[in-house]
Order: C-alpha cells, then sequence, then structure tokens
C-alpha cells in the first residue's frame, strides 16, 4: 500500500527530521511512501484553516483511503488499526492518505472527506511531532500484519 502524508508547514526540527525519515525508510518493505508539506496559510484563523483545506484536498489523489488526524477522532488500539489497514488493503486499497494538519487544525471539509477521523489521545500533540508519530504507528501496524515481532502487546 502507498503511503502520502499530507502536513502543514516545513519541519525545521533535525531531531524530528531524522525520526520521520527513519520510519519513511523502514516502510518501504510496504509500499512507497511520500511526505508532502504545504506551506501554512495567513489571515485569520478560519480563513486560515480553508486555504490550508483547498491545498490539501488538492494533493489528495482521488483513489486514496483518508485518514485524518484530529483530536475529535476515533482512538484505535495498534493491532485495530493494523487490522482495519489489512481489511482496506484486502479490499483493494492501494494508497493511504494520511493529513496532519496545522497549528489551527483542520476545516471541517477535511474531516467530512476523510473515510477515518482518528485520534492518538486526549492529548495535543505539537503537529510537527505528529509526523514521526504517525509514520512509526504505521510502520507497527504493517509489520503486525506481515507477522513481524516489531509490535509487542500486554
Amino acid at each position: 500500500m502507498n503511503i502520502i502524508l499530507i502536513t502543514i508547514g516545513k519541519c525545521r526540527d533535525k531531531a524530528i527530521i531524522s525520526l520521520a525519515d527513519e520510519y519513511i525508510k523502514r516502510l518501504k518493505a510496504y509500499g512507497k511512501t511520500t511526505l508532502i508539506e504545504l506551506p501554512h496559510a495567513t489571515g485569520r484563523p478560519g480563513d486560515i484553516k480553508n486555504k490550508e483545506a483547498e491545498s490539501i484536498l488538492n494533493k489528495i489523489p482521488s483513489d486514496s483511503l483518508v485518514i485524518a488526524l484530529d483530536e475529535r477522532g476515533k482512538k484505535f488500539g495498534t493491532s485495530a488499526l493494523a487490522d482495519f489497514l489489512q481489511t482496506k488493503k484486502d479490499q483493494g486499497t492501494r494508497a493511504l492518505t494520511l493529513i496532519i494538519g496545522g497549528a489551527e487544525g483542520l476545516d471541517e471539509k477535511i474531516r467530512q472527506k476523510a473515510d477515518l477521523t482518528l485520534s492518538f489521545s486526549d492529548f495535543t500533540f505539537p503537529h510537527m511531532l505528529m509526523r514521526p508519530l504517525i509514520l512509526e504507528q504505521l510502520y507497527r501496524c504493517f509489520s503486525y500484519s506481515a507477522g513481524h515481532p516489531y509490535h509487542r502487546e500486554g
């Protein structure tokens, strides 16, 4: 399954970039992984979210399963998310697009476009830090589905 991670803003933190790059490299075993960094919009908060949503929507392939990361989304354990992704893959899904919004969050248009809105926690995380977190979790899910011992429960 090919993976596209769409984010708002260019990460400048070398530690975050390095960690994200490590998981992008590991994910190659399961499909091509592409990171798309879109620029922050400017203006009033509502306008920012709308402008960012338009730029995100223009980058989503039409045949992709879309997952938006949002604090109001559904929570999954690793094995449940792995099972969900494997089911989608078995049903013929060939591309997965994940969306991380900017500091203002996601516009409602993105949540409506998403096949799944996913929350990592009730905590609020910096949007730049979510890059390596979601990439690691995807690697863990695909490894789990492949029977690799990377994931341990209990």
